[in-house]
């Protein structure tokens, strides 16, 4: 009895462990199919299953997400080519999402796949400069990373060629938080953009993905406690 009360008080100590060092973080997973704890606004979507979009040979593009079954995207694309739809906000700060989190001391680290279509050159007497940032990550009111669309501009300035980074990892470690003053405990705001800086035409959009992070709820924390009691009192009994 002594080594089964024992156990279960191992076993529930591991997990209020596991809370303290995960329970802080945003959930970067989308696995709920909706926006969870996240705030949003202008373009963005949460994924089912992949995401099909046009290139410029008539010719289609999927993306997948990293993990699971859902991802989040940040801005937006016509279904039928490279523009913006109608009335579609553009401009990249614009387009975000958005979560308070505290942190509590562990690194912090998602998935990011930026796409865009933008290739900056002179077109008609006009010049329209890359986007940058195309997509852009914010603490507080810092920017902490960023992408320029000519950075992938790999087509050396050509028309209708979508360009992407692939799947990347993003880690922004606990170090770097304490590099900006941060202590264990703090809220943090955290800011994903992406969109367009130099022009409403061609666009640029990033993929979120990441592990979900798992957090025990209160009520399975009340159900283990109970037990525990329940197994102490059954001893006392006997």
């Amino acid at each position: 009895m002594k080594k089964s009360l024992f156990c279960l008080m191992l076993i529930a100590s591991l997990i209020l462990l596991n809370t303290e060092a995960s329970a802080y973080l945003p959930d970067f997973g989308f696995e709920g199919g909706n926006w969870g704890g996240w705030a949003s606004q202008g373009s963005e979507n949460a994924v089912l299953g992949l995401d099909v979009f046009p290139k410029d040979d008539d010719s289609s593009m999927t993306v997948l997400p990293y993990y699971g079954s859902y991802m989040a995207r940040v801005n937006s694309y016509d279904g039928e080519s490279d523009l913006y739809p109608p009335d579609a906000p553009f401009y990249v700060f614009n387009n975000f999402i958005t979560q308070t989190f505290e942190w509590g001391g562990e690194d912090m680290s998602f998935w990011y796949n930026y796409f865009t279509w933008d290739y900056g050159e002179w077109d008609e007497g006009q010049f329209y400069p890359y986007d940058d940032p195309g997509f852009s990550v914010w603490l507080d009111g810092s920017e902490i990373w960023s992408w320029s669309a000519s950075s992938l501009d790999d087509e050396g300035g050509i028309d209708n060629a979508v360009d992407s980074t692939g799947w990347q990892q993003f880690t922004f470690t606990a170090d770097n938080f304490r590099g900006l003053y941060y202590e264990e405990g703090s809220e943090i705001a955290l800011w994903i953009y992406a969109g367009n800086t130099g022009d409403d035409e061609v666009p640029s959009w990033v993929y979120i993905d990441g592990e979900r992070n798992v957090i025990p709820e209160p009520m399975t924390m009340s159900l283990l406690g109970l037990g525990i009691l329940g197994l102490a009192g059954f001893r006392r009994k006997k």
